[in-house]
């Protein structure tokens, strides 16, 4: 029996969490939602979604040109914000999962800012089930995340 044994101080131990969510996170969310967002941005710089006709409906609505370009630029800047937000998470920042709540949320007000824009330089509602879907889904995550990173908040200390 060591003698010393009754003068060592306890070490308090950290609670274990499940750390499931976490590594889908830094694993497959964060790098889906740049590729997802990069391709967005290309999407936006090309005109994709206007198939082959982009010339005939920037030259009818111009407006929506420079709306396609500006919102490339800034799904551009999520890319980045992605991989920095997920470098800062695997490294147990203390900012890190707040930047992963802005991150989301700057998704759902680009998405708002382009579907508002876009109809009000059309004059049509591109408000559809499909767009209510996308920011339902960003919402939720938004919530999820804030409950589960709450509940581990000191394992983010550094």
């Amino acid at each position: 029996e060591n003698p010393y044994a009754a003068y060592r101080p306890e070490v308090p131990q950290k609670p274990a969490f499940p750390m499931k969510w976490f590594k889908f996170t830094i694993y497959f969310q964060l790098f889906a939602n740049a590729v997802l967002n990069f391709f967005n941005a290309m999407s936006s710089f090309m005109g994709l979604s206007y198939g082959l006709e982009a010339d005939a409906v920037y030259f009818v609505y111009p407006g929506l040109h420079t709306l396609d370009m500006l919102t490339g630029v800034l799904y551009l800047v999520l890319v980045i914000f992605a991989f920095i937000t997920r470098f800062q998470l695997a490294k147990f920042k203390k900012h890190a999962p707040v930047m992963l709540y802005i991150f989301l949320a700057l998704n759902l007000v680009l998405l708002i800012f382009y579907l508002v824009s876009a109809s009000i330089i059309t004059g049509i509602n591109l408000i559809n089930p499909s767009n209510v879907s996308n920011a339902v889904v960003l919402l939720i995550l938004i919530v999820c995340d804030y409950i589960y990173f709450n509940k581990r908040k000191e394992l983010f200390v550094k």
